[in-house]
């Protein structure tokens, strides 16, 4: 009886696993795009673009599903949630050169042309005009071949573009908008704009003297703002179509390729590759790829120098405020615990975005400075706050008092605040200055988000994204140590 029930599960076992090894496809089965129109395959397409559309159009039989993004298309296909995802060929190619992965389809859903667009006016018809001209021009000298190679070739050594400050607005300045994630024609790279259509419009407006103004949002927000007249301008591998063209200008075409489908690439048959092997492609992926690592190290190098003014200035403005809130005036002393009330109360990242969007968002290093000042403030009123709680604790708040009334005089104060309270004191402001640091950690953990663009996310999976992070923590855990070995207690 046992033996029967063994070979009962060993069957149904057997079973299960034929029927599930029946339910896979092999991606030998996708080698081109209409190799996907059949039942049971399933197709992944990014909301708000022209690819779910053209799937369901040249795809009926295959289950199409949209995603909210790009990035959870191609991620939902490394998991195997779908069988391929429909994108422009472009940005597929892109994202090839960074993931091993996946392999590109033949053929076009359909076929497209990719133009900048401009507003339905009387000045976007001209900037039209002069754009179509422009690009003419570039086509038949080579120049437009030779922005082809720089950006989508093998190179990374040369992914960069002219800082857009350096244009002369002799005819005005162009708003022109575009969405980040548009790789290789218009993203951010260390804060800095750059692409194959970026290039193209900074060529564009020293031509014919414009200076150019970079607006980035979202897809269907820039297409929306440039038909509305918001912006001068829009570009990021904007496909052509008829029902674009009722409310746009669209220039001549700068690049033509289509809609195409990328599937999962078969895993390679000649054995496992080790650990070793995986970790050496992961880190050459997140630091070596494209020169990340000098972005990297600029990141760090800043975050060091923010934390370094910050608590010099703060540690200043910390005592300065102590002093004026006890030695001041009725209407100083008032004026300082008000700013007191309002820093203590606010959290530091309001008061960060708030100085940047008021006031240096489009000034030079504006982030930088913007950081600076609202780490500083934050951090004088914890010095403040720290030296007021350690004055009170020395007899009853006799000392504090003494300093209050002007019995004493600061020096006298300060010696006397040092020899009480020992050890304590320098605890305090170790601990105040960790805390610091480790708020400093967001502006750097941007500049690390920067650093791992295009489609990084899609490597959650291989653990690579977690490679900058960890050297990251490595360099933040060997400053604390640092301040920790500086003001060790006695």
């Amino acid at each position: 009886m046992r033996r029967i029930k063994i070979i009962s599960l060993f069957s149904l076992f057997l079973l299960v696993f034929f029927l599930a090894g029946c339910g896979k496809k092999s991606t030998e089965d996708f080698s081109s795009w209409s190799d996907f129109n059949r039942a049971g395959v399933k197709v992944g397409v990014a909301e708000g673009y022209v690819f779910e559309e053209a799937a369901k159009k040249a795809l009926p039989e295959a289950e199409i599903l949209t995603f909210p993004s790009r990035e959870d298309a191609f991620r939902s296909l490394s998991i195997g949630e779908v069988d391929g995802v429909a994108d422009d060929e472009p940005l597929i190619r892109s994202v090839l050169r960074q993931e091993d992965s996946f392999a590109l389809t033949e053929g076009y859903l359909e076929p497209s042309d990719y133009a900048f667009v401009f507003p339905k006016n009387d000045e976007g018809k001209k900037h039209s005009d002069e754009m179509s001209e422009y690009v003419k021009k570039l086509k038949e000298s080579g120049e437009l071949a030779l922005l082809d190679e720089k950006w989508f070739g093998s190179s990374t050594e040369n992914k960069t573009s002219e800082e857009v400050t350096a244009l002369e607005a002799k005819n005005g300045t162009l708003a022109l908008a575009f969405e980040d994630n548009m790789i290789p024609f218009a993203y951010l790279s260390a804060g800095r704009p750059v692409g194959y259509d970026i290039d193209l419009a900074i060529g564009f407006c020293r031509e014919y003297g414009y200076g150019l103004s970079i607006q980035v949002t979202d897809f269907s927000s820039m297409l929306k703002g440039v038909a509305e007249g918001n912006y001068d301008a829009g570009c990021g591998m904007i496909t052509i179509t008829e029902k674009r063209q009722e409310s746009l200008h669209f220039s001549a075409p700068d690049y033509s390729g289509g809609i195409s489908v990328v599937k999962r690439a078969q895993a390679p048959e000649t054995g496992r590759r080790s650990i070793f092997t995986d970790l050496a492609r992961h880190f050459r992926n997140a630091f070596l790829e494209e020169g990340r690592w000098k972005t990297f190290l600029t990141g760090i190098l800043m975050t060091c120098a923010l934390f370094f003014l910050s608590s010099l200035l703060g540690s200043l403005f910390g005592v300065l405020l102590f002093v004026l809130s006890q030695r001041g005036g009725p209407v100083i002393r008032w004026i300082c615990k008000a700013v007191d009330f309002i820093l203590h109360g606010l959290p530091v990242v309001i008061l960060l975005f708030s100085l940047y969007y008021a006031w240096y968002n489009s000034m030079f290093l504006g982030g930088f400075l913007a950081s600076v000042i609202s780490l500083t403030l934050y951090f004088g009123d914890e010095v403040c706050r720290m030296l007021r709680q350690e004055a009170e604790l020395i007899d009853n708040r006799s000392l504090l008092r003494e300093y209050h009334l002007l019995s004493i005089d600061g020096k006298e104060f300060f010696r006397k605040l040092r020899k009480k309270s020992g050890h304590l004191l320098r605890r305090d402001y170790r601990e105040k200055l960790i805390t610091l640091l480790k708020f400093t950690s967001v502006v750097g953990f941007i500049g690390v988000v920067d650093m791992t663009k295009a489609f990084d996310q899609l490597r959650t999976q291989s653990f690579e994204i977690m490679i900058p992070l960890l050297f990251t923590a490595l360099v933040y855990f060997i400053l604390i140590r640092l301040i920790c070995l500086v003001l060790r207690d006695p």
